[in-house]
């Protein structure tokens, strides 16, 4: 069982993690340009409300490592 199946039957979303990670990979693999994934990951950060107390520059510096993940695939 892949583990989107294993998402929907047990009806729990991504972890805000897995989700950018996800995000990560299918830019990896060519599935959209950089400026959506970055959008894509700023957008996950807006819905979700477990991030809501995160200060500026936590939010800042994490998606400062997230675009470092996209950057790395730039290089290789």
């Amino acid at each position: 069982m892949s583990k989107t199946e294993q998402s929907i039957n047990n009806e729990q979303p991504p972890s805000m993690p897995q989700l950018c990670i996800s995000i990560v990979q299918d830019y990896a693999n060519g599935h959209f340009l950089k400026v959506t994934a970055v959008k894509s990951i700023l957008a996950a950060f807006n819905k979700l409300s477990a991030y809501e107390d995160f200060q500026p520059d936590q939010i800042d510096a994490t998606m400062g490592t997230y675009i470092s993940m996209l950057d790395q695939h730039n290089d290789g």
